[in-house]
């Protein structure tokens, strides 16, 4: 998903824009997961959606002559909203956002989200911090996320203060509470990697995606 913000507008309305936006979506998954339950019932094959959002700057035109002509967008923005929806299918997500676009939001306007990784995307040198929104996931999964949220977020203190023994403690809690969550499993074996080699001041925790 891509949002153009000019600077002057994204002072004053970007939060409420990106919110606003973000609930659509999430009113979408919920219909979504009805829809597979009436598939469900008769056999068909279920529909999966994965949307990444990011906000920033880019730029949008046209491309092509007068008998064939699209409008595009290229830019780095335009990169990371792919690369989050692309994350989207490995960690099993409905709606995952970027950094830059939670510090857009008012803080009223903030679903629960919760953080499952900090990289670096290929093509660029700036960190991002991925969150994925659990009030946008189907009421199973929703509650799954919600029943070890408190030991993955103890998890995550400890795995970026390099409390790993902590944090394995802490993943393995979540596991308990989700066998199958994607980034505790994530966490938990970056965790038991990082075990037993020694502290680093220049430790940032921030994978290559």
């Amino acid at each position: 998903m891509l949002l153009n913000l000019e600077a002057g507008i994204r002072a004053r309305s970007a939060g409420a824009y990106a919110a606003a936006l973000g609930y659509f979506e999430v009113g979408r998954a919920r219909a979504l997961a009805a829809l597979n339950e009436e598939r469900r019932s008769v056999g068909s094959a279920p529909l999966r959606v994965g949307i990444g959002l990011h906000t920033g700057p880019l730029t949008l035109g046209t491309i092509g002559g007068p008998e064939r002509m699209k409008c595009g967008v290229i830019g780095e923005t335009v990169n990371l909203a792919s690369r989050l929806e692309a994350l989207t299918k490995t960690d099993d997500s409905t709606l995952l956002v970027s950094d830059d676009l939670v510090a857009n939001l008012k803080r009223s306007d903030v679903p629960t989200m919760r953080v499952v990784d900090r990289v670096r995307m290929r093509g660029s040198a700036i960190p991002v911090t991925v969150y994925e929104v659990i009030d946008a996931e189907p009421p199973a999964l929703e509650a799954l996320r919600r029943a070890g949220l408190d030991a993955y977020a103890a998890g995550l203190e400890a795995y970026y203060a390099q409390r790993f023994a902590d944090a394995i403690e802490a993943f393995e809690a979540a596991q308990h509470a989700w066998p199958e969550d994607p980034a505790a499993a994530r966490y938990l074996s970056r965790a038991r990697r990082l075990l037993n080699q020694p502290r680093s001041d220049d430790w940032t925790g921030v994978e290559q995606a």
